[in-house]
């Protein structure tokens, strides 16, 4: 799962996965994945339809078969924590640069920031092409109403985290310039309770 990106760019691993035994489901997150890169729909997303999205998927995937592993990207990486901190039915969460916060928000006024975007009138950031070199199938640019949801979520997610361990086995993976305060690349592991 990635936040403002179809299921395309999943397409080859989610076949080599496939052809090894494995039932793959890679499904788009609500709001995002539309053919219009310039389109309005991410400002209506919510943190509750992330949540409810994250359900969605683990119950689909519990018909797939016995052993569950959710894999995310990014907003996809935010999802997978909120199932990792809640469902118990899933047997491996794997957070790929998990996105718990926006870089370009100083920490301390993180828990003040999904207030403020939500009160001020919608604006889009708009991505740099010559930076970034958006793939045809991501957005051009973030709602920052939907920002607004995704800090949201992230702090809900910290908050559960810091009163209980996740329920399900967890992997995270960042680099050292995606980590807050620095650290190494790599990956970690967090026991289910």
């Amino acid at each position: 799962m990635v936040l403002a990106a179809a299921p395309a760019p999943f397409k080859e691993i989610a076949a080599q996965f496939y052809d090894r035994g494995y039932n793959v489901l890679v499904m788009t997150m609500p709001y995002n994945g539309l053919a219009d890169r310039m389109n309005t729909e991410q400002a209506k997303m919510r943190a509750e339809d992330f949540m409810r999205y994250g359900d969605e998927v683990v119950d689909i995937a519990r018909g797939l078969g016995d052993h569950v592993t959710m894999a995310g990207i990014s907003g996809g990486g935010l999802v997978t924590a909120w199932v990792a901190q809640q469902r118990k039915d899933v047997d491996l969460a794997v957070l790929i640069s998990p996105g718990l916060g926006l870089k370009a928000i100083p920490r301390f006024l993180t828990p003040f920031a999904p207030w403020f975007f939500s009160t001020i009138p919608n604006f889009y950031i708009n991505s740099d092409p010559k930076k970034d070199s958006p793939r045809p199938y991501n957005y051009t640019r973030m709602s920052s109403r939907a920002a607004a949801q995704i800090m949201r979520l992230g702090l809900a997610i910290k908050a559960l985290a810091r009163q209980e361990a996740p329920a399900a086995g967890s992997i995270v993976v960042s680099s050292c310039r995606e980590t807050p305060g620095g650290g190494s690349e790599g990956a970690s592991w967090v026991e289910p309770n």
